[in-house]
This record gives C-alpha cells, structure tokens and sequence, in this order.
C-alpha cells in the first residue's frame, strides 16, 4: 500500500541547485527587506534583484555543468534565464504563476532574524558567491544579499524595506 507518488531521481545536485535557485531568490530578499513574497512581487526594483540572484544561479550552475531538474513542472533554468533587458522584462508573469500563490508568505530566513538568530545565507547565497568566485563569474546581487543579511545579524542594518536602497541592480541591455 503506498501513501503517496515516489519519485526516483539520479541527478541530486540538480535537484539542489533547483532547489538553491529557489531559496537564493526570494528567501534572501525577504531577509533583506523584512517583508513577505507579495511585497517584493509587488516591486519592480526588488523584482531586478530576484531576476539578478535567479540568472547569477543559473549562470554559475552551467559553469559547474550542473544540469538543473524540473521543479513542480517547471524547467527554471530555462523560464528564468536572461542576457537582455527584454528577456528580463519577460520573466514577471512565470514569477508571479509560480511565488504569487505565495505571496504572504515570508522567508525563514527572515523569521530567523526576527527571533534574533543567525540565518542560514552562507549555505544558500552564500554557496552562490563562492561557486562565483570558483568560476570566476560575478555574483554582484547575491554578494549584495549577504553582505546586507549578514550586516543584519551583525546590527549593522534592520530588516526593514527601505535596504532596497543599498542595492545596485546591475543594468542589463
């Protein structure tokens, strides 16, 4: 007797990297920003950031020939990647299908720092940054994330909307 569906899958890291990509997007904007998916759904500054951190993933996935895995149907790596402004621009509608069911949702990152304990941004963004210095790929948006959420866990900055102010979106052509 089974209790549910059971899938057998032989490529685990690109199942983690899928999972990662998900995580390093909003997870770490939220923690920044102290606010719920919805909120940075609802911002076009904030939303370049999470198209920054998911095309930052994906890039230093294919630098690791990481090939990343469906995740509820959907093959992120392809819907989420860009190299122009227009393809950028094109991504809002995949963003809202798959986090708008999320939207008052807020990160546990962030519910970590509200309870005054450390976060777990070394292991998500963090793994980003350091996959891009390995490869030589800049990482400028999750460099940003954990620089900002560790000034958090360090007082230096309040998890407050207003650290949108501290990010310098990358200007895409």
């Amino acid at each position: 007797e089974s209790m549910c569906h059971v899938e057998v899958m032989e490529n685990l890291m690109g199942i983690r990297w899928t999972k990662l990509l998900v995580n390093a997007t909003f997870s770490g904007m939220s923690a920044c920003l102290g606010c719920t998916f919805g909120d940075i759904l609802d911002n076009p500054k904030a939303m370049d950031c999470v198209k920054h951190i998911a095309n930052e993933t994906i890039k230093l996935g294919k630098a690791a020939n990481i090939k990343m895995e469906p995740m509820h149907g959907f093959d992120l790596g392809g819907l989420l990647s860009f190299e122009t402004k227009a393809e950028m621009d094109s991504k809002d509608p995949i963003y809202n299908k798959m986090w708008g069911p999320h939207r008052k949702l807020k990160a546990s990152m962030l519910q970590d720092l509200e309870k005054g304990r450390k976060t777990e941004i070394g292991a998500i963004n963090g793994v980003v940054c350091d996959f891009g210095d390995k490869y030589g790929i800049e990482t400028p948006v999750n460099d940003q994330v954990v620089e900002i959420v560790r000034g958090i866990e360090s007082g230096k900055y309040n998890y407050v909307f207003e650290n949108l102010d501290l990010f310098n979106v990358p200007e895409v052509k």
